[in-house]
C-alpha cells in the first residue's frame, strides 16, 4: 500500500499538512484534501495497477461501501485524477483509469 510520507503531515489539532519539500505544482499538494480521505489512496493504487470497472474495484477494496466508492470516484473524476470511460449504456458499464496527473503523483511520492 502506498502511504503519504510522514514529512508531509504534522499533527496539530486536526491533521494539517506541511509541504515544504514539495513543488507547489505537485499533484499531491494540489489535491491533498482529497487524498487524505479514507480509501482514496487505495483506490488510486488499484487503478495504478490496471484500469477497473466499479465492481472490480469494490471487490479489490474489501470493506468499502458502494456509496463511498461512488463518491470517491466522482470526486477524483471531478479533480481530474480519474477518467471514466463508458463501455456501454445499457446496462451501464464504465471503466475507470488514472489520468496522467494522477500518475504524476507516484513520481512525487517517490521523490518525497
Amino acid at each position: 500500500m502506498f502511504l503519504i510520507p510522514l514529512t508531509l503531515l504534522i499533527p496539530f489539532g486536526k491533521w494539517s499538512h506541511r509541504v515544504d519539500n514539495m513543488h507547489p505544482d505537485c499533484p499531491i499538494v494540489l489535491n491533498f484534501d482529497v487524498l487524505e480521505k479514507r480509501w482514496t489512496v487505495r483506490i488510486i493504487r488499484n487503478l495504478h495497477r490496471h484500469p477497473s470497472q466499479f465492481n472490480e474495484l469494490k471487490h479489490a477494496l474489501r470493506g468499502i461501501t458502494q456509496g463511498v466508492l461512488s463518491s470517491r470516484l466522482r470526486e477524483l473524476e471531478k479533480r481530474g485524477l480519474v477518467n471514466r470511460h463508458i463501455l456501454r449504456k445499457r446496462p451501464l458499464s464504465s471503466r475507470y483509469s488514472l489520468t496522467p496527473v494522477a500518475r504524476g503523483m507516484f513520481r512525487c511520492w517517490k521523490n518525497a
